[in-house]
């Protein structure tokens, strides 16, 4: 296989965004003529761009080169794919890229929830280990950014997405895994389920015999993966039954996990509460974490050193303490139903929940029921406050519970009122955050920083 750079020299690169920069760099350095396009008029603001590349605002262009890379931010059924399909100029993606300027193999993740703490958790396991590992991709720091400095003798551990998948063709990473599929994302993919599953599906397409893929023993789509895959196929889930069937499983058992690999069975931790993270999808992401690093020999002893040292990731079920006897959790990257399920689900007593954003036309039928029964109140905010009061009321629940909110700090006042001391107040969005906020982490900031000044107010730590 030829490389990208070996097979063109004069390269569109489609977004001014983080990754659209480092992509531009990486083909700049290594002499490629580069026109870097964005569909924002003034591109002014852009920084520490390669000097050699062309920069032109107002939308993307690929007029004069022979390939395009793309940002994952584009929807596939823009009218700019389909003019470059008839001129026949190829579309890549940024990992892509990266990929094919890598001297190091690729571990990669993805999944609709628990990718970006399934790859922190390899990271870590590798990292103790004392491998030279890069964490990067979809997680924050696009691929092309940090490549070049990666040495052979490393791995790089990569979250990717279907957003930057659809547009890769000869990716190969040596070892993956599918943390589960969920509606999400639908309105990228224009309501196509299917479609967005076969964009993640390309992660595996190129893999062979040599591969270790990792998949959701619970997610019948995901199991489904295991067909007709080259290499070997490792279960993971929360009972040894849905973890069995592949060639390594890896599961919980009340309060222990275990790991069978060629024909041995091994208990390897017996207190899952000495480990830094908690909750069943917590358990689910060390689980196949786990596997992922044992069957690359990893031993047991360094993965639990390095699981009972991690710290959880921002914005991801984070805990804040406690204000005035009230318990606050910020899960604000729970973009989707399923993901803010996930998180609730594992709490035992009645909480509080700050939901919505924007209404991706995402089913929510399993999500409005679990409010219902156990929700002791709902403060809603953003776009989807009418759709949710309807189908809350569906499920079950009593208009008295159910809240709207104008704002971030109105939200966390009406819900430190309704949980009343000793109570949870959770921020479970389920949605999107671009209606009121710049990101999901952007929502999270707002959030902690009004828990925050609920602590002046209260007087309080």
């Amino acid at each position: 296989m030829s490389s990208l750079l070996d097979r063109f020299s004069r390269f569109a690169v489609w977004g001014a965004g983080r990754s659209g920069v480092a992509a531009a760099n990486l083909l700049a350095a290594a002499g490629k003529q580069v026109i870097l396009s964005d569909s924002r008029e003034d591109l002014s603001d852009i920084a520490a761009l390669h000097p050699s590349v062309t920069v032109q605002g107002g939308g993307n262009t690929f007029e004069g080169c022979d390939a395009i890379v793309t940002s994952p931010g584009l929807k596939p059924s823009l009218a700019v794919f389909a003019r470059a399909n008839t001129a026949g100029i190829p579309v890549f993606s940024e990992i892509e890229l990266a990929y094919h300027t890598s001297r190091a193999p690729f571990v990669a993740i993805t999944g609709t929830d628990g990718k970006t703490t399934t790859t922190s958790l390899i990271g870590a396991i590798y990292k103790h280990h004392g491998t030279t590992t890069e964490v990067a991709g979809n997680i924050g720091t696009p691929l092309c950014e940090v490549i070049s400095e990666v040495p052979a003798d490393a791995v790089v551990v990569a979250e990717v997405s279907a957003f930057q998948l659809w547009t890769t063709h000869d990716f190969q990473p040596r070892d993956a895994c599918l943390t589960n599929l969920a509606d999400d994302h639908l309105d990228y993919f224009d309501g196509d389920f299917d479609a967005y599953c076969e964009a993640k599906r390309a992660m595996i397409v190129n893999m062979d015999e040599g591969g270790w893929l990792w998949l959701n023993g619970q997610d019948e789509r995901a199991r489904r993966w295991a067909s007709d895959f080259p290499g070997k196929v490792g279960f993971f889930a929360l009972d040894e039954a849905s973890a069995r069937g592949g060639d390594a499983a890896a599961w919980r058992d009340k309060d222990a996990f275990y790991f069978s690999h060629d024909g041995a069975t091994e208990r390897w931790c017996d207190d899952i509460s000495r480990l830094g993270l908690s909750g069943p999808h917590n358990h689910l992401n060390m689980l196949c974490a786990v596997g992922m690093a044992h069957v690359r020999g990893v031993p047991f002893d360094t993965i639990v050193a390095a699981l009972t040292d991690f710290v959880g990731l921002p914005h991801r079920f984070e805990s804040l303490g406690e204000v005035a006897g009230v318990r606050y959790i910020d899960d604000s990257k729970a973009t989707n139903a399923h993901a803010a399920m996930a998180g609730l689900a594992g709490l035992t007593e009645p909480f509080v929940a700050i939901v919505g954003g924007v209404d991706k036309g995402l089913e929510l039928t399993s999500f409005c029921k679990l409010l219902a029964e156990r929700a002791a109140a709902v403060i809603s905010i953003g776009e989807l406050r009418t759709r949710l009061a309807r189908e809350l009321g569906e499920a079950g629940m009593e208009p008295a519970r159910l809240q709207e909110a104008e704002s971030m700090r109105e939200a966390v006042h009406k819900a430190h009122e309704a949980a009343g001391s000793g109570g949870i107040v959770v921020l479970s969005p389920a949605c999107s955050s671009f209606d009121m906020f710049k990101s999901y982490a952007h929502r999270g900031e707002v959030f902690q920083q009004v828990v925050r000044e609920l602590v002046l107010e209260e007087g309080g730590e």
